[in-house]
């Protein structure tokens, strides 16, 4: 791949650039290429690995860089958030200061190189995005205000200032930066958040238009505050249908055609691309001016790490350009090694019986099992270690196993999406669904194969409520009386 800091001419914004067949495209699977300065450029679609605390989980930064081929990272501020944020008493308060985070202390480094880049250990060719919230976000009971948007971080509840954000993203120097969106979430049962129902219908109409107003001043904040930095901003697109939405779509392309724009727009939740392709122009539908800009999904729901490949393709379907896989991490958690492929669809390759999504390296039948993770698998995994290894390691619970099941896992998404993007670019639209519907039939639709219970969560990673993955690393060993009886008789012997 060719260094893309010896291209002649290098945007001083991102720039996404669609192949001339897909240029109409707006909500139809399309193919194209986002250029960053100083970046390798993204070709699309594409997903966009996560981040836990600016890691990919499992996974050590030289890990990244020598076994796997991503090229972009997602942070979550609120990852980087500790006391900073948190209520302190009135005692406290006068005690002590109020610290200031350390993604606002980080040192400059030499170009092309940015501070969070540095910080995190991640190669100058990544493309790093920031955005407010995990991806999905965890729900927190505290109402968002005018100024602030409530956070879930490490350590408790919280608040996060939209001029923090501003400055952070400017300090950090990162690339692209969603925008952050008034969007109220509420907790229910098992921790998941609903967002009022479908395209906001359980919000008042009072609340819909604060929606508005507040997202579209802290977007406005945002593009004014980088104009003269190399970061693009990624307008958040809102849970709404209708006039809210035409109004605020409309005040987004208004932008867009002053030169002053996003460079692209962050759709949170399946319900924001529902309400906006619902919708006819006018009427809270996509404008022309905003077609053009890339898409991006940012898995806003819990139940997005059930989701499987299959979602992933009507996603691509319906035009994004970026998505984010909160799955593959599940995945490998769970102790599953992905096996699918889009390259093998054709109508004359149909199997008898669908084939699983991924295979589980669980079962002792594995245990002397010397082939491959996966036949033909490229990855690092399948060309150095067997089944029967994986399987000792999990066995063991030795972190060692999640972090290779990641590396496999990775490679499989990559090749993946390289394989959508050779379908789109031989054959077009029309081949791309034909291609989906050989998939369809060839996989199965959900995940299967029995799961491990996978490595010790914080409560931050995976909410409140529901049962417990792990039971106790302690307990009492027999009769605690009967021990020390025991223990008494051998003080007096010595």
């Amino acid at each position: 791949m060719a260094d893309p800091d010896d291209e002649p001419t290098m945007p001083s914004k991102p720039t996404f650039r669609l192949r001339p067949a897909f240029s109409a495209h707006a909500f139809r699977p399309r193919r194209g290429t986002f250029h960053i300065p100083h970046r390798t450029p993204l070709e699309t679609p594409t997903f966009i690995p996560l981040t836990s605390r600016g890691t990919i989980p499992h996974l050590s930064p030289d890990m990244v860089q020598e076994h796997t081929r991503s090229y972009s990272a997602q942070i979550a501020l609120e990852d980087c958030m500790s006391i900073h944020s948190l209520p302190r008493s009135p005692l406290t308060r006068l005690v002590l200061e109020r610290p200031t985070p350390p993604i606002l202390k980080l040192p400059q480094p030499s170009a092309p190189l940015s501070a969070l880049q540095a910080f995190l250990c991640l190669s100058s060719s990544t493309t790093t995005l920031l955005t407010p919230r995990r991806t999905p976000p965890l729900s927190s009971p505290k109402p968002n205000t005018a100024s602030s948007i409530s956070i879930h971080t490490a350590v408790g509840f919280g608040t996060l200032q939209t001029e923090l954000y501003t400055r952070a993203a400017l300090a950090s120097g990162v690339d692209l930066a969603v925008a952050i969106a008034d969007v109220p979430s509420q907790a229910v049962g098992d921790g998941q958040i609903v967002n009022g129902g479908a395209a906001g219908k359980g919000w008042s109409a009072k609340r819909r238009e604060k929606m508005v107003d507040r997202t579209e001043e802290w977007l406005v904040e945002l593009v004014d505050q980088t104009r003269e930095a190399a970061t693009g901003v990624l307008a958040a697109v809102l849970p709404l249908e209708g006039t809210q939405q035409a109004l605020y779509l409309g005040r987004v392309a208004e932008m867009v055609g002053e030169g002053r724009g996003p460079v692209g727009l962050a759709f949170g939740d399946l319900e924001s691309l529902r309400a906006v392709k619902g919708t006819e122009p006018g009427a809270g539908g996509l404008p022309e001016r905003l077609r053009p800009l890339v898409s991006l999904r940012l898995a806003a729901e819990r139940e997005s790490a059930a989701e499987t490949p299959h979602d992933v393709l009507e996603q691509v379907a319906g035009g994004f350009d970026l998505v984010t896989c909160p799955w593959i991490t599940a995945a490998s958690e769970a102790g599953w090694a992905l096996g699918f492929s889009f390259s093998e669809n054709k109508a004359e390759t149909r199997a008898e019986q669908p084939l699983p999504l991924a295979l589980s390296l669980h079962p002792t039948e594995h245990a002397v099992s010397m082939l491959p993770l996966l036949e033909g698998c490229d990855c690092m995994v399948c060309a150095r270690h067997p089944r029967a290894f994986v399987n000792h390691l999990l066995a063991a619970k030795e972190m060692l196993g999640w972090a290779l099941l990641q590396v496999h896992n990775l490679r499989v998404v990559e090749k993946f999406f390289e394989d959508v993007r050779i379908v789109l670019e031989r054959d077009g639209e029309e081949g791309f669904h034909l291609a989906r519907e050989a998939f369809r039939q060839r996989y199965e639709r959900i995940w299967g194969g029995e799961r491990g219970e996978g490595p010790r969560m914080r409560g931050y990673m995976i909410g409140g409520g529901g049962e417990k993955i792990h039971g106790p690393v302690w307990g009492r060993f027999g009769d605690g009386t009967q021990q020390v009886e025991d223990t008494s008789e051998v003080v007096k012997e010595l």
